[in-house]
């Protein structure tokens, strides 16, 4: 079944952005989310929900355009997959943000233009979908976009043993960390989720989102008076915590 292109237009313009994504996170969290999404694909109209004319010019991907609904299906099918499977489980909301970081994982790592666009503060085609042509809120945006980046991270099996690297993770997933397991574990065969989470415990790093610097920024400046403010701060700052993680344990930080 293939709905005119009138059909299509008025749900553009005449349906508001906030109904569509109303309406999309009740398809995401319906028992059948496959199922809903096969049918906006079915029906053509993927493209006016997700990409609408109006997108702004993104980052090229790695697909031609056409065939975001079919890899997008996939990647939330193998997620689905990886949940019925997997030994952990996911409280609602983390299921309900994972359900939309694996439907909208094709656009990882690319970025939208517009007028308003900064250097410095790129806005992800990922943000940009949940925040403007689904209208959710902005914490939605920020959270898929966390799991993207943390999906980066975790580039094989090997990733476990480094305690500095998975420390990180922890740190910066922090409530995330479950759905971006089970996340690579669906696009990776290789990686367990289970056994990741295992390995969190017996390194004591379940608590490393919490970890305290043992110097704050006042502290290296007073140490380093001569270090200018700035980038090269931002460069000291971000290692002290990889140092206690690497060097320390739980028990040593008080945590």
């Amino acid at each position: 079944m293939v709905l005119s292109m009138q059909v299509r237009s008025a749900l553009e313009t005449k349906v508001s952005k906030e109904r569509i994504g109303v309406e999309v996170d009740k398809m995401l969290c319906s028992a059948s989310p496959l199922t809903c999404v096969g049918l906006l694909r079915d029906v053509s109209l993927f493209a006016s929900v997700f990409l609408p004319d109006e997108m702004p010019k993104m980052d090229p991907l790695e697909f031609e355009i056409e065939e975001a609904p079919t890899r997008c299906s996939a990647t939330l099918s193998k997620f689905l997959s990886t949940l019925e499977s997997s030994e952990l489980s996911l409280p609602k909301e983390l299921r309900r943000i994972g359900l939309f970081a694996s439907l909208l994982r094709p656009f990882g790592g690319r970025n939208v233009y517009t007028a308003e666009s900064k250097p410095n503060r790129p806005v992800t085609v990922a943000s940009h979908i949940i925040r403007h042509c689904l209208k959710l809120r902005g914490r939605d945006a920020d959270e898929v976009n966390n799991i993207h980046i943390c999906l980066t991270k975790i580039e094989n099996a090997s990733f476990v043993q480094n305690r500095v690297s998975l420390g990180r993770l922890v740190r910066e997933s922090k409530e995330l960390l479950p759905t971006v397991l089970l996340l690579a574990q669906s696009q990776n065969e290789d990686i367990s989720a289970e056994k990741i989470q295992r390995t969190i415990t017996e390194m004591r790093l379940e608590h490393a989102a919490s970890l305290r610097p043992l110097l704050n920024g006042k502290q290296v400046m007073k140490l380093l008076p001569k270090l200018p403010k700035g980038p090269k701060m931002g460069e000291v700052c971000p290692s002290r915590p990889g140092f206690q993680k690497k060097t320390f344990t739980p028990q040593s930080l008080e945590l």
